[in-house]
């Protein structure tokens, strides 16, 4: 996570997810049964840029509705954006479990 840090949308990222679990939406997905990878996983190469393969909790916008096949967002425009809870399961990972090297992340 220390490299998540440096990067502006890393940072983003961090204060989104921990806003998440403050306001209650990761318990109230958990007792959907939304897994970790779903809520929290990313792109073990490219964890901040992957919008494909990041997690519901790294959303910038606001929770709606939590259902057990999705999240519901606020948006700027008409219709919400929902988040499937299968949306990034392939190649995701927890940042947090990413193994690092001196040359960078490890392959997936």
């Amino acid at each position: 996570m220390a490299e998540a840090e440096q990067a502006e949308r890393g940072r983003e990222c961090i204060a989104a997810a921990l806003t998440f679990v403050a306001d209650g939406w990761a318990e109230q997905a958990a007792a959907l049964d939304w897994d970790e990878i779903a809520l929290f996983g990313a792109c073990p190469r490219a964890p901040w840029e992957r919008l494909d393969r990041m997690g519901a909790a790294y959303s910038p916008f606001k929770v709606q509705t939590v259902t057990a096949e999705a999240i519901t967002f606020a948006s700027t425009g008409r219709m919400p954006l929902r988040h499937l809870r299968t949306a990034q399961k392939e190649g995701a990972r927890l940042p947090w479990e990413r193994k690092l090297s001196r040359s960078g992340p490890s392959s997936p």
